[in-house]
């Protein structure tokens, strides 16, 4: 990952959110932070069409604020959508990126948050539960994320 001058700083989110987790949590991530190791991981568990879906869903979510993700998962599933957005999904078109990048960019506009919203429910309608349910346990398997029950089931 490049770091554009609209980059966000992961590790300062890392450490903004961190403060809320456990240390045993906070170790594991801090092992997961860099962009480079989210590119190694890719490298040994390839993302599938669909899968790279359910990424760019989770982003959604997360701008959204309906991610019920803990703090340190977001920062590290935001990584993983930093890898692969440039990578085709199965269902899910590539404008979808350049609003990602908008509202990453430009929070407080209204519209945006609209548009967000709107797409993310688009998003959640066209993967399946099982298809993401699948998607998360295959990243808590492979160790991207720890297994925690702080999660939601649409995440």
């Amino acid at each position: 990952m490049h770091n554009s001058p609209h980059s966000t700083n992961h590790r300062d989110e890392f450490r903004r959110y961190s403060a809320e987790d456990n240390s045993a949590l906070k170790q594991q991530y801090e092992k997961l932070l860099s962009s480079e190791q989210i590119a190694a991981w890719i490298v040994t568990h390839p993302l599938s069409p669909a899968q790279i879906d359910c990424a760019v869903a989770v982003m959604l979510k997360i701008l959204d604020g309906k991610c019920k993700m803990r703090p340190a998962e977001k920062v590290v599933m935001t990584l993983l959508y930093d890898q692969v957005k440039t990578k085709p999904g199965r269902l899910l078109t590539g404008e979808l990126h350049s609003l990602i990048a908008a509202a990453r960019n430009r929070s407080e506009d209204d519209a945006l948050k609209m548009l967000l919203y709107e797409n993310r429910l688009l998003a959640e309608t066209a993967i399946s539960r099982p298809v993401m349910k699948q998607f998360k346990a295959f990243i808590r398997e492979t160790g991207l994320l720890v297994d925690t029950k702080a999660d939601d089931e649409n995440n």
